[in-house]
């Protein structure tokens, strides 16, 4: 499993810190990727859809 943090927006303020540096705002985003071992992955059984007609109510 991997997780990164996305910085997604940067806005500075018109406020400043107790030492005189400017202060931001930053908007970010954390992205997961998880990596499985094929072995472990199933297939999916797809089961047919029913076309049959419907009542009047559905």
């Amino acid at each position: 499993m991997r997780a990164k943090l996305e910085v997604t927006g940067i806005l500075r303020t018109d406020k400043y810190g107790p030492d005189g540096d400017p202060l931001y705002i930053v908007n970010n985003q954390p992205i997961t990727r998880v990596k499985v071992p094929e072995i472990l992955v199933r297939k999916q059984k797809i089961t047919p859809k029913d076309n049959r007609p419907k009542g009047l109510y559905g």
